[in-house]
């Protein structure tokens, strides 16, 4: 199901009888779809940009994605794209296979944070049903040095793991100029209530002058 002529300010206001100007933006910038799948379903294509090569779990889902292309007239779209970039996209995807299990992810992507900084990526996650668990993903990339870096954190409620990774390589690191490192992960697991570690990985890659060294 497709709701992309759908106006959501005419639909908020007869539901509610409020009309609510701010929510005009979303007629033009918001897609909505609804998916009804007996199996888990890859690269599944919906509306606007956003919503490309999703991957559906089995059950209904519902998606939406909000971008800020058509401001038109209208102020708070104007500055939220003139503070945020013109790039910026927000995304909620939602998966009901049971009156017991669902999931629930919400994230942003394409944000600008300035000097160079962009937050690619953040996106908190929450399943519940056969396993419970919530993730939290953050992505940021930097034009100088040209650098992405991804934090992860993930718990089932009785094992936690977190993960970092470095992306490209630093050159002249630190302002100096015989050494350059990048291409760096980290990931641990461990049990909380038993303070035991149940894994433990770290590597990347480092250049002294002219000798190198990779390692993990």
């Amino acid at each position: 199901l497709d709701f992309a002529d759908t106006k959501f300010s005419d639909l908020i206001k007869k539901l509610t009888g409020v009309s609510i100007s701010a929510l005009s933006m979303l007629d033009k910038n918001m897609k909505v779809g609804v998916i009804v799948s007996k199996s888990t379903l890859t690269g599944v294509q919906l509306p606007g940009p956003t919503l490309s090569q999703l991957q559906v779990r089995k059950g209904i889902t519902v998606a939406a994605a909000f971008s800020l292309d058509n401001c038109g007239s209208d102020a708070m779209c104007t500055f939220m794209k003139s503070t945020l970039g013109s790039s910026a996209q927000f995304q909620l995807l939602s998966t009901i296979e049971s009156a017991s299990s669902f999931s629930l992810s919400a994230g942003v992507a394409d944000i600008n944070l300035g000097k160079g900084v962009t937050l690619t990526k953040a996106a908190l996650e929450f399943q519940v049903g056969t396993e419970t668990s919530v993730g939290l993903t953050c992505s940021f990339a930097l034009d100088d040095p040209p650098l992405e870096f991804t934090g992860a954190v993930r718990t089932n409620l009785a094992e936690l793991e977190v993960s970092m990774t470095m992306n490209g390589i630093w050159e002249k690191a630190f302002g100096l100029d015989f050494l350059a490192f990048g291409n760096a992960h980290f990931s641990a697991s461990l049990i909380p209530a038993a303070a035991t570690l149940t894994a433990f990985e770290i590597g990347g890659e480092i250049r002294i002058g002219k000798s190198s060294l990779a390692a993990s």
